[in-house]
């Protein structure tokens, strides 16, 4: 349901299938939009492999954190892809670039190789 510019999926609690709610589409959050994560998270390889929102992010944070993330976001990232280091995947990254800053630009939740 909106309320205004907003839209709600009555009922959904973390953890419950999003995709599964009744009168939500994916049609309906558009690029730009707040919810313009959830459509490019939807269509990433992480998806199909399990992850969700809840994954990295946590629904009632005990204390605020940037974009309420778990933990940071390069130690979410090494959870899974443990063969994976700062220093051996990306040399040539500047002091504090994370996983993100290469693989979400502009807060893309597409997980995809960075452009060349």
């Amino acid at each position: 349901f909106s309320v205004g510019d907003k839209r709600f999926a009555a009922g959904y609690k973390p953890g419950m299938d999003l995709m599964a709610m009744e009168g939500f589409k994916l049609d309906d959050v558009k690029p730009g939009t707040k919810m313009a994560q959830l459509n490019e998270l939807v269509k990433s390889t992480h998806y199909a492999k399990g992850v969700t929102c809840t994954s990295c992010h946590a629904a009632h944070p005990e204390k605020a954190t940037e974009h309420s993330l778990k933990a940071p976001v390069t130690e979410l990232c090494m959870s899974c892809h443990k063969d994976k280091t700062m220093a051996a995947h990306a040399p040539a990254a500047k002091d504090g670039d994370t996983c993100a800053t290469c693989h979400m630009p502009d807060g893309q939740h597409t997980f995809a190789p960075p452009a060349k």
